[in-house]
């Protein structure tokens, strides 16, 4: 908010990316460990159209404080702290979730190290492959994902858009999100996983499709990728792995596991994040980063369609004993 140089701003998004590494997984984790087995996924999801409707929110506040410049900018993200007080506001009455207080041995007990815990995760071969599964999906998925937060205002400027048109257009696209995925809580627990992944990731190749192929001068390859994608995000890989994350690891790894894969895919994110720009400038910028990230996603779609992992309508007790032979606890990480 009170940002006056580079550094600063630097900081403060190196802290709020802390922030938000810290609690996502935790907050998935903690819905998952007390939503009843048959509505898991829509417990889950409900995340998801959180996530969502920050976006459409932020692009709304944008266009609407655009003609206050620098000031406009700042109030946005004044709102985003008391946001931040509030949650944490809410968050301190929370209590620690059964299944962890009997992962770790009790409500008392101390939990493992850092270290121990991180050792044990890695010892498992069905956690390294559950890792390996999870980061592939959401990484991919998430290269063009980023792309889109974070490139389109430039993308759509690149197509003749001023700026307060690519933020409309930017909340149209989170507005069909919102949509999709208030769609995805109502049946994500009925329809098979695999058919539903496949869905989504396919709805998402096309989006990518018509943005790049599309007529660059044409309003409706604009207003088609916005809509398509947006109502990709509903069924989408990062969806799907807020909940098979939780699904596919005991409770002493479940936060650690997801807090790696979420480190992992942001990392990735990121590092693309400076070139694409650079090819986007380019001639023919927009096809190369297009066709890049379409191959990206079909990577996603493949993996997570051949390897969707069979789970749905079974309690996590059951599945961990399934995939573990075993229920976990926290005295097995530290004997």
């Amino acid at each position: 908010v009170f940002a006056a140089n580079l550094p600063m701003l630097f900081i403060g998004f190196v802290i709020t990316g802390l922030a938000v590494g810290a609690s996502v997984p935790a907050g998935w984790t903690y819905i998952a460990e007390f939503a009843p087995t048959k509505s898991r996924g829509r417990h889950i999801a409900t995340t998801q159209l959180a996530w969502s409707f920050g976006p459409f929110i932020g692009f709304g506040l944008a266009a609407a404080l655009t003609p206050l410049g620098l000031l406009g900018s700042r109030l946005i993200f004044a709102h985003l702290v008391i946001i931040s007080l509030v949650t944490w506001y809410l968050r301190r009455d929370l209590n620690e979730s059964e299944a962890w207080q009997e992962a770790k041995g009790g409500a008392n007990a101390r939990p493992p190290s850092t270290f121990e815990s991180m050792k044990e995760l890695f010892s498992r071969r069905v956690n390294v492959t559950a890792l390996l599964f999870l980061a592939s999906i959401y990484t991919f998925w998430n290269l063009a994902a980023s792309q889109n937060g974070i490139f389109l205002p430039t993308i759509l400027n690149s197509m003749g858009f001023n700026t307060l048109q690519s933020d409309l257009f930017s909340m149209l696209s989170w507005g069909f999100v919102i949509i999709s995925t208030g769609i995805f809580m109502l049946v994500v627990d009925r329809v098979p996983y695999r058919l539903h992944f496949i869905f989504g990731a396919g709805l998402a190749i096309i989006a990518w499709v018509v943005l790049v192929f599309g007529p660059s001068t044409a309003a409706a390859t604009a207003f088609g990728y916005a809509i398509i994608w947006g109502l990709s995000a509903g069924p989408s890989a990062q969806a799907f792995y807020s909940i098979w994350s939780p699904e596919l690891f005991a409770t002493p790894y479940r936060s650690g596991a997801q807090g790696i894969v979420f480190f992992v895919v942001r990392l990735a994110s990121g590092l693309i994040s400076l070139i694409f720009p650079i090819i986007l400038a380019k001639q023919n910028g927009l096809l190369i980063d297009g066709l890049i990230l379409i191959g990206f996603l079909v990577a996603a779609l493949l993996i997570g369609g051949i390897w969707t992992p069979k789970t749905q309508g079974k309690s996590l007790e059951d599945i961990e004993i399934e995939r573990y032979g075993e229920r976990v606890t926290n005295v097995d990480v530290r004997s």
